[in-house]
């Protein structure tokens, strides 16, 4: 029971980190955009 938890815990850290990556991705492409445009 305490390893499902935990896995489950780990899945969630993982999901979060992959759409904090996202967001980084899309906050640093629309910064280029922003520096790009004269």
């Amino acid at each position: 029971m305490l390893a499902d938890t935990l896995t489950m815990s780990v899945d969630t850290l993982t999901m979060s980190v992959d759409t904090l990556a996202m967001s980084a991705d899309t906050l640093t492409m629309l910064m280029q955009q922003l520096v790009c445009t004269p």
